[in-house]
């Protein structure tokens, strides 16, 4: 890898660099929507998360996935309504299997077609209808089991990570859903920007202290080795055979995982690609299997972000051991708010430099190893 662009504190905290803003980086790279998990079975509508439920995915009879902005033409309601969101965490999301491919307005049953046409509007005598706006339809592309908004070079942007040996060797497919559900989704609104969430994502040297008792005890981080492609990074970390203080949270998660007498091949694996998302993979019971976790860390006016986490799970795990689903997510709450106190102590620090003069200091130097991916994604960006 080059040497690493260092960028001063003011760019970072401006969320500047060189002659591009951040905004105008995310408006030209690949945008997540979702994933074909979200719609397995024909004639199924889910809408998507990481877009502010912006968008839905719609699988035909003949399995085509469809994506259309979820926004009726005639008084733009939501298509799909979302649910309700407690605590900054949104606990229903529009998700059904239709009774036929017609799209139909719960609010004043408009109607159009699979292809997104207008077909019907119930307000209107035959004589009296007049044409309608069709469906705003948005172009797709996959990778695996993921669905970018199209144009945007997704597929080859990611197609050397298939070609990463790391992953052939754990038994890792990335993206490879076939067998998976979308378990849940979680989101939260956080102070600090999608820029110190990344950058926070890429560094393994604070795992030793911040997540001693946490993430440190299910990771051997002497057994780290990095990934890289031109526009994502990988960092793989050995299972850790033996704890020392460990929290209830990955005591449980642990015993979980070898409950069947199984050492996994690795502890976890996570990936940045672009400027806000990030993927990751974490064993299960059984080798060859995996849980998929995809976070979109989505910036804000404010300088926060938005954190949408989507929980992609193995159809057979649930059947055969969901309680073990629960535990990770347990375990990887006490993670996230961990990291939670460090991005913010991040922000507060650097807005101190910047409110008294120090605008102009660069960051301090990036170790080619243990922050080897945060070197990476500044020159990416």
């Amino acid at each position: 890898m080059k040497s690493p662009f260092c960028p001063t504190v003011g760019e970072i905290v401006s969320q500047q660099f060189q002659d591009g803003s951040f905004a105008q980086i995310i408006a030209v790279t690949p945008r997540y929507l979702g994933a074909d998990a979200m719609v397995r079975t024909p004639l199924s509508r889910h809408t998507t998360p990481s877009t502010g439920d912006a968008h839905a995915l719609i699988r035909s009879k003949g399995g085509k996935i469809r994506a259309v902005l979820n926004a009726c033409p005639h008084r733009n309601n939501q298509l799909f309504p979302v649910g309700l969101t407690v605590n900054d965490v949104l606990v229903q999301r529009a998700g059904n299997v239709s009774q036929n491919e017609s799209i139909v307005c719960p609010f004043h049953r408009y109607t159009y077609n699979p292809k997104g046409e207008f077909v019907y509007a119930p307000v209107f005598a035959e004589e009296e209808k007049k044409p309608c706006l069709a469906l705003n339809s948005i172009a797709i592309e996959q990778v695996g089991g993921l669905i970018f908004e199209a144009g945007r070079g997704a597929p080859e942007m990611l197609q050397d990570v298939f070609a990463e040996a790391s992953f052939v060797r754990l038994g890792i497919e990335p993206f490879d859903l076939k067998k998976s559900v979308l378990h849940s989704t979680e989101e939260t609104h956080e102070v600090f920007s999608a820029l110190d969430a990344m950058e926070v994502f890429g560094d393994t040297d604070h795992v030793d202290d911040i997540h001693k008792a946490s993430f440190n005890q299910l990771v051997d981080m002497q057994n780290l080795w990095l990934g890289y492609g031109k526009h994502w990074s990988i960092q793989f970390v050995g299972w850790r055979k033996e704890t020392t203080l460990v929290c209830d949270a990955y005591r449980d998660y642990r015993e979980a995982v070898l409950s069947q007498g199984n050492i996994p091949l690795y502890g976890a694996v996570w990936m940045m690609f672009g400027p806000y998302t990030t993927f990751e993979w974490y064993p299960t019971d059984v080798p060859g299997e995996h849980v998929f976790v995809v976070s979109t860390f989505v910036p804000n006016e404010s300088g926060g972000c938005r954190n949408v986490i989507e929980w992609y799970v193995p159809e057979a795990l649930l059947v055969r051991n969901p309680e073990l689903v629960g535990k990770l997510k347990k375990a990887y709450a006490v993670t996230a708010a961990e990291d939670r106190e460090l991005c913010i102590s991040t922000k507060r620090g650097r807005r101190a430099l910047v409110d008294n003069g120090y605008s102009n200091q660069k960051l301090g130097p990036i170790h080619p190893h243990e922050e080897g991916c945060i070197g990476h994604y500044y020159n990416m960006l």
